[in-house]
């Protein structure tokens, strides 16, 4: 069947899903398929059609134009999509030609609400236009505004279903996309923003608020109705509110950033786990969790890692759920090897659209074939298919291999009922021209996706004829070059092999998600949007896993937590004892709910599959111990961490951040001689750890201590090399350590000459702010306060505000710092566990909004 996608980005493919580019080529032949194959009725007349597309013709000269416009088409699709009916008709043959706005419109007269809303990927021809047809401008212009009037409305009724069965999270969602599909509705507006804050993100629809303000403005100089307005002046003065009705899953968890932030701001350049120097964007926050895409986690650190403590027996097997072992090359030809990373990706891909069966994610096969010895064995087979169940809990496994037969590539694969420790089906073999190995991909995904039909759904039969297709060859070796590097945390090195992917294949989407979240994990969340925007014209055809991802990553970048939090609880239903999984907790902690963080990881089991050797396991538990005040446990996962990855600083790190605590500063400096005595990449940062340990101590009321320390990691930052001394983020590290020792005037003397360097630089404003203001400079604290207030630069989470607190606290102000520290995080700040440390804040320790402003949420 011809498959014709109008909805969004122009798309034409033909029964074996290759692109048929004669026809999208060709703007007029294109437009008039569309009009016919997107037209309620099947039968157009010849008359109407000349009228349409050629009116500055005469009537025979434009009859022939069509006649042979229709014989160009029917020679591109076929005899029989599009059939002649006498001299005056043309038939449209729905059963050789799909067209999703067509489909859009009969999902949305049987009432599939939700399945029409997939179908809808955007505007009617988008970008689209003919300048020699104007009546047929008319009729797009027309058409566009009636399906997305319809489309608008069906996520308004998805929204009402899904408050009344109290999903406010579901109502929240198809409210947004409603209102995405009507921009200037202010009553929708209205409508979307009380949907909010009855599900208790009024952040969120201050945000929504002011984005609709901007739009008006700027497209028609207009400002909000006085309703609107007085409506979010309401929710912006009245307290907070809390979602009401059951869920319809238990709410899970969050952890914090990957590396536990610095007492400021990070500069503009961080330092990963590996020890690398990535550059961030001013303002921007490096991300290192959760990381899905194409069903796929990113594994970090991925060496082979023996767990300290004797698991048990390991998870019960799933029966219902499904893990596809890469496909061993036994051609001897290395050339050949992404074949079998690719029928593994593509049989994944399959069985996770259908939605029908739980399939291990890519990433997550990856990361448990590549950290489990027994299972990377060469020897016996059945053995290394067990030992990859048991380390993703999976009941069913594929398994195959491929080889040479002359000039044909023949693959063969099988079904393991890991269980009952037998193979349930040994797949016939398939054949195709080495040199056209696809052909082998695609037979192999609907072979196995039938054939496990028996065992898990019968309707995955028919999911397997009509998945999306294949990417070329070049594009996969592209892509799975761009896999290796991702998984390696190597971001830049996967992007370009992911844009090379892409460059090879348009349509090919996997590359482009993973390209979203790398981007995330540099900071550069303008990328990301930019991304997601080439990927929306696809968005309906996405497995669940790339959608949630795109979600997930854009709501990164706008700090919306709640989206990301609610994309992570799918995520993890989707994809248990995975890192998909662990990243709930990490989003339960940025939404300050250490509660649910240790309840998530505690169902996880850090010493199998992919979550072995992935380090944010133990950033996220330690954190959530922290907030907890749980010190003395802190301290014990903290040790455990170390042994683990002795090779890493973070983990040292977290147990100075707990000895600190608990006030044990004697055995604070004891590590901290230790590590200093000892080379490797933590002796690099024993300034940054003894500040940061300092900053602890006072917290917990060892001022004498704290301040012992403070002078120490000044000290430790005078004795660096000049070369090193002259690099600007040390200089930013050296202002830094002389303002925590109450050297004003050398810590006021380095930030300006950094300023003037670098005037954009939120951090250094911020610090020049506090510096003013400790030093009783009132009307200099107050302007650089103003600007940061006024900052509308995007992507910057909150950091300017948070500055604004700092800066407000010291002058006294109270309340002001409170109100600044709350939108600071609902502009999408994640560091809770900074707030009861930082030492600018210490004259709101007392005070009550402070106080219930740091409790934990859950």
């Amino acid at each position: 069947m011809i498959r014709l996608s109008v909805l969004g980005t122009v798309d034409l493919r033909d029964a074996n899903e290759a692109e048929l580019r004669q026809v999208v080529m060709q703007p007029k032949r294109l437009a008039l398929l569309a009009y016919m194959a997107a037209s309620a009725s099947d039968i157009h007349r010849r008359d109407t059609l000349v009228g349409l597309f050629w009116p500055e013709l005469d009537s025979e000269r434009a009859r022939a134009a069509l006649s042979k416009a229709l014989h160009h088409l029917r020679a591109s699709l076929g005899p029989d999509v599009l059939v002649t009916r006498g001299d005056e008709e043309v038939l449209v043959e729905r059963n050789h030609l799909w067209c999703d706005a067509a489909a859009f419109e009969q999902a949305l007269d049987q009432g599939r609400a939700e399945a029409a809303l997939g179908l809808y990927g955007g505007d009617l021809l988008k970008g689209f236009f003919l300048s020699d047809a104007p009546e047929f401008e008319h009729w797009v212009e027309g058409e566009r505004e009636r399906l997305r009037r319809r489309a608008a409305a069906a996520a308004w009724a998805l929204a009402e279903n899904d408050e009344r069965a109290a999903n406010l999270a579901g109502a929240a969602n198809w409210a947004r996309r409603a209102q995405l599909l009507s921009p200037d509705d202010e009553a929708g507006l209205r409508r979307l923003l009380a949907v909010l804050e009855r599900a208790g993100d009024r952040a969120g629809a201050v945000r929504v608020y002011e984005d609709f303000a901007s739009h008006l403005a700027r497209e028609y100089e207009l400002t909000p109705s006085q309703e609107t307005q007085a409506l979010v002046a309401r929710m912006k003065a009245e307290p907070p509110v809390h979602a009401v009705g059951p869920q319809l899953t238990p709410p899970p968890v969050t952890p914090a950033p990957a590396t536990t932030p610095p007492l400021t701001p990070a500069p503009t350049t961080a330092a990963p786990l590996d020890g690398a120097s990535v550059p961030l964007p001013a303002g921007a926050k490096r991300r290192t969790g959760w990381l899905v895409a194409a069903g796929a986690a990113l594994v970090i650190g991925t060496g082979s890692i023996v767990y300290f403590q004797t698991p048990g027996e390991g998870p019960m097997l799933d029966p219902q759920r499904v893990v596809v072992a890469p496909f061993e090359n036994r051609t001897g030809e290395r050339v050949l090897d992404p074949v079998g990373s690719m029928a593994t990706d593509w049989i994944i891909q399959g069985l996770s659209h259908t939605g029908l069966v739980e399939v291990v994610p890519f990433t997550a096969t990856l990361g448990s074939a590549r950290l489990g010895p027994s299972f990377l064995d060469p020897g016996d087979t059945a053995e290394r298919v067990a030992a990859l169940a048991r380390e993703t809990g999976a009941g069913l496994v594929v398994a195959g291999s491929y080889y040479l037969e002359g000039d044909s590539l023949v693959v063969q694969a099988r079904i393991t009922d890991a269980i009952a420790g037998k193979v349930l089906l040994a797949l016939d073999p398939i054949r195709a021209d080495r040199n056209h190995p696809l052909t082998a991909v695609e037979a192999l995904r609907q072979r196995v996706m039938a054939s496990l039909a028996p065992y898990v759904d019968a309707r995955m039969s028919d999911y397997a004829r009509i998945i999306s297709r294949t990417p070329s060859y070049e594009a996969y070796r592209e892509y799975a070059e761009g896999m290796d590097l991702f998984i390696a945390t190597n971001w830049q090195g996967a992007i370009e092999r992911f844009t090379r992917a892409v460059e090879y294949d348009t349509a090919y989407t996997s590359p482009l998600v993973l390209t979203a979240i790398a981007y995330a994990n540099l900071g550069d969340y303008g990328a990301v949007d930019s991304v997601a925007r080439l990927v929306e014209p696809y968005r309906h055809r996405l497995a669940e896993y790339d959608r949630l991802a795109i979600t997930a990553a854009t709501a990164w970048a706008r700090g919306d937590y709640a989206t990301s939090y609610d994309a992570a609880r799918r995520v993890a239903q989707l994809a248990p004892n995975t890192i998909a999984h662990g990243q709930l907790a990490r989003e339960g902690l940025i939404l300050n709910r250490p509660r649910e963080a240790l309840r998530v990881l505690s169902d996880l089991d850090p010493s199998r599959g992919e979550l072995r050797g992935w380090f944010p396991y133990w950033n996220n538990l330690t954190t959530a111990r922290h907030l907890l005040g749980d010190h003395r446990r802190e301290a014990q996962d903290a040790r455990n961490a170390r042994a683990l990855f002795p090779d890493t600083p973070e983990p040292l790190r977290f147990e100075l951040r707990a000895l600190a605590a608990e006030g044990r500063a004697g055995e604070v400096a004891q590590e901290l001689d230790a590590q200093g005595a000892t080379p490797g990449a933590a002796q690099q940062r024993t300034g940054q750890f003894m500040r940061e340990a300092a900053v602890e101590l006072r917290a917990h009321g060892k001022e004498a201590e704290a301040d012992t320390l403070f002078a120490r990691s000044l000290r430790w930052y005078l004795e660096r090399p000049a070369d090193v001394q002259r690099e600007p983020a040390f200089r930013r590290a050296l202002g830094e350590a002389y303002y925590m020792a109450g050297k004003w005037d050398d810590a006021s003397r380095i930030l300006r000459e950094l300023a003037v360097e670098r005037p954009d630089d939120i951090s250094v404003r911020g610090r020049l702010g506090t510096l003013a203001a400790r030093r009783g400079d009132r009307v200099q604290a107050e302007r650089i306060f103003a600007e940061l207030a006024a900052e509308k630069r995007p992507y910057l989470l909150g950091q300017h505000t948070y500055w604004c607190a700092r800066i407000a606290a010291l002058l006294g102000d109270r309340a002001r710092a409170v109100s600044s520290l709350r939108e600071a995080f609902a502009q999408g700040r994640t560091e809770w566990i900074e707030l009861h440390r930082d030492r600018d804040l210490e004259m709101l320790r007392d005070y009550r909004p402070f106080r219930q402003l740091l409790r934990p949420k859950g």
